[in-house]
């Protein structure tokens, strides 16, 4: 991607972030059935599904995760019990 591709890739990413308006075709997933492997084919019950969405829909939901994550470690604003999604806090010793 270069260095110029980055550049332009973080611009769209924080011109998105700060709209709160990433693009309407990030929004949709195509979800597709699995087969579970077991069971009977033709009931619906052993499928789970899979949603697809934009690869770079993902790269803006990890990098949103991150910025708000980091955000909330700074300013406290966990609970000391919250465990849950947390780097460095199980709840297992």
């Amino acid at each position: 991607m270069g260095t110029a591709g980055i550049s332009s890739l973080a611009t769209f990413l924080n011109e998105s972030a700060i709209a709160t308006a990433p693009p309407d075709s990030w929004k949709t997933a195509k979800v597709i059935p699995l087969y579970k492997g077991k069971g009977d084919a033709s009931l619906p019950e052993n499928y789970r599904s899979i949603a697809i969405t934009p690869p770079l829909s993902k790269v803006f939901m990890a990098v949103m995760n991150n910025r708000l994550t980091n955000e909330a470690n700074t300013k406290k604003l966990h609970a000391p019990t919250q465990a849950g999604f947390r780097r460095h806090h199980s709840t297992m010793e």
